[in-house]
């Protein structure tokens, strides 16, 4: 009597882990949804160094109300031993690594990630590290790394995530109003003679994220009229709802909901995301910044 011997073979596949960092904004439930490990980006609060938060880890309200106080908030840099340590032990567990990460051009902790990256690489050839520069912030980057995540739990190769990433991110739209000019005017992106009239005459900027930095576009007189012109680019840029729209808010809860219920009038059947905005972002826009998020059409 003969026997039959059926042979499986199993192909084995090595999987990345999945990074991104937390100035995607995402909320904890998001991150802990899709399995992503988040890089720590640090900042200062009156001198103290504090680590990287995200979700529910930031008290927002604090955070906020200690800079209308006055209180000195900087964003900080990891170093190059504090990334190694971070990704040193999944490269020698024979694991890739894919760090789908925010703009390049906001933070010069990437100085410090490229020399991590140039020692980890040599020491660990035949592992692949995939950093990819989004161009985005805050939550304009955490849907990106949503949805990106999503394809990779779903088993999409690390070559297939990027792809994706790099052809999401031309069609997401980042737009800006602030509450007060004297926050941008510390980061040098105004002058401080127009954060100075500004304030007299109730002007409001109208910032668009491009190629990674944040640009004036226009103005406008008033909280309500900046917050109206932004409903209104969700027309001019032919918004696609098959995507969420997210909000980012910085302490401004009232005006948050009656933005996102405006948004659920004029486009019922979407998802809208209204999250706050983080210490990364939060530090150079300051409370009352309110920053819509979205994919376009085109």
């Amino acid at each position: 009597m003969s026997k039959t011997i059926i042979v499986v073979i199993v192909w084995s596949t090595i999987m990345s882990r999945f990074f991104c960092d937390n100035c995607c904004d995402l909320t904890q439930d998001q991150v802990n949804e899709l399995g992503i490990e988040v890089i720590r980006i640090p900042y200062f609060l009156e001198g103290k160094l504090v680590t990287g938060e995200l979700g529910a880890e930031f008290d927002s309200e604090k955070f906020f109300d200690n800079m209308k106080n006055g209180a000195t908030v900087s964003t900080s840099a990891l170093n190059p031993l504090e990334y190694t340590e971070i990704w040193e032990p999944i490269l020698a567990n024979g694991e890739d690594i894919l760090y789908v990460a925010f703009s390049h051009n906001m933070s010069g902790t990437f100085n410090n990630m490229n020399v991590a990256l140039t020692e980890l690489r040599q020491k660990y050839p035949q592992r692949t590290i995939t950093v990819v520069d989004t161009q985005l912030m805050a939550l304009g980057l955490g849907l990106v790394v949503y949805l990106a995540a999503k394809k990779h739990k779903e088993g999409a190769t690390d070559v297939q995530v990027v792809e994706y990433v790099k052809d999401i991110c031309k069609k997401v739209r980042t737009y800006v109003t602030v509450e007060d000019l004297k926050y941008l005017k510390r980061g040098g992106r105004v002058s401080g003679i127009t954060a100075f009239i500004g304030g007299i005459l109730n002007i409001k900027p109208i910032l668009k994220l491009v190629d990674g930095n944040l640009i004036k576009v226009d103005k406008v007189k008033g909280r309500k009229t900046s917050l109206k012109y932004l409903l209104n680019v969700l027309e001019t840029e032919n918004v696609d709802t098959n995507y969420p729209i997210t909000l980012g808010n910085a302490h401004c809860k009232e005006d948050a909901e009656q933005f996102t219920a405006d948004i659920k009038d004029k486009y019922p059947n979407a998802e809208v995301w209204n999250q706050s905005i983080g210490p990364v972002v939060g530090c150079h826009s300051g409370p009352g910044t309110v920053a819509l998020f979205f994919l376009s059409k085109d």
